[in-house]
């Protein structure tokens, strides 16, 4: 558990390509939370409420949350950040058995790692459009996929105690499962309704901004859902 725990830690400073990921992924999660309240600033009223519901039918009676004190959000971000990198450094064992990718998320990763190699600065939205497909790719993984949801590994190995030996407390467990649930709502947001092509949306548009996102979140973020497959076009 211990070296299982060790693969979440945060790059340090000397990891180049580990804190390049981890600051994409930061400022990608940091728009994702701008662009949920754009969507509020739109008039989208009724979005709020189904973000926060976990019922396939109904919305929450209350809102998602519109504010977040600074430190709680970079705390929930660095949850998304450590996953991010647990999955590039056990996509990188030789030897890895213990976390498994689907063909998608395979060869997302691959993409991920060869554009960090030859990484050039004016390739910064690439990466993080990379990195929006990946982690929605690692969100939408179906319990009937023949292999294990990698998600569900890393909150396992982070429930983990590793100064005790023990698993944490459900007092220390829950707060981290909340952070990881923020970051997927607001990484599903995104795919379902991109930040850029929101001003297309009319009286005249075939489908509404509520019923667009409904389609993506009926499939996984609802409680008790399970769906064999999807296709991820953000």
């Amino acid at each position: 558990m211990k070296a299982l725990y060790a693969f979440t830690d945060l790059p340090k400073v000397d990891d180049i390509n580990g804190t390049l990921v981890a600051e994409a992924v930061k400022e990608l999660l940091v728009d994702c939370w701008a662009g949920y309240r754009d969507c509020v600033s739109r008039g989208w009223q009724l979005l709020p409420f189904w973000m926060a519901s976990v019922s396939r039918d109904k919305e929450n009676t209350k809102p998602f949350r519109l504010y977040i004190a600074p430190y709680t959000l970079d705390r929930y971000i660095s949850y998304w950040q450590s996953y991010i990198v647990f999955c590039i450094h056990m996509f990188r064992q030789p030897d890895n058995r213990l976390v498994e990718f689907t063909m998608e998320q395979a060869r997302l990763m691959e993409n991920l790692i060869d554009l960090l190699e030859m990484y050039d600065p004016d390739q910064e939205m690439e990466l993080r459009s990379l990195l929006l497909k990946l982690s929605t790719a690692l969100i939408c993984h179906s319990d009937y996929a023949r292999q294990r949801s990698s998600l569900i590994m890393y909150t396992g190995i982070r429930g983990y105690n590793v100064e005790f030996n023990q698993w944490r407390q459900p007092q220390d467990y829950t707060s981290i499962l909340a952070g990881l649930q923020f970051c997927i709502r607001m990484l599903i947001l995104e795919c379902a309704l991109p930040t850029t092509e929101r001003d297309e949306f009319s009286e005249e548009s075939n489908m509404d901004p509520v019923t667009k996102f409904c389609v993506l979140r009926n499939k996984w973020l609802v409680d008790g859902e399970s769906e064999h497959s999807i296709d991820i076009v953000c």
